[in-house]
């Protein structure tokens, strides 16, 4: 349903703000730049938190997702939606720290784990199973 509307919303952009190609290719560079920066801002804050703390938990998340608004709030000029992408950015990375990684920092998968091969410990960051084959 998400991208249904996402989609409608881009063909309603490119009608609306479109009467020649170039201004297109201009609104969406604009779009990209901000997404962006955002996503520069989040991997910034997140990294710079937890090296400054030197943990890996929820807060380095929050801080990074917080940051990633404030593109937001200087593309609109408004404060109250910088407050608002702030605050859910802040909520998809703590749902991605909680939910889409594990606490030792290994990523989860929804399959189950196959036993007695070599991806028997092969998710995430975890590459042990390359020595078994002389490669490392």
């Amino acid at each position: 349903m998400c991208l249904i509307g996402g989609f409608v919303g881009m063909m309603e952009a490119f009608v609306k703000v479109a009467p020649s190609v170039f201004a297109v290719g201009g609104y969406f560079s604009r779009a990209v730049v901000t997404l962006g920066a955002s996503g520069f801002l989040f991997g910034v804050g997140t990294q710079g938190t937890a090296v400054l703390r030197e943990k890996d938990d929820i807060f380095n998340y929050a801080v990074g997702g917080a940051l990633a608004g404030l593109p937001m709030a200087k593309r609109y000029g408004n404060v109250w939606a910088g407050l608002g992408y702030a605050l859910a950015f802040t909520s998809l990375g703590i749902f991605s720290r909680t939910l889409l990684v594990r606490p030792k920092g290994e990523f989860t998968t929804m399959y189950k784990k196959p036993s007695g091969n070599m991806y028997e410990r092969s998710y995430g960051y975890n590459f042990h199973h390359y020595k078994r084959f002389g490669r490392d």
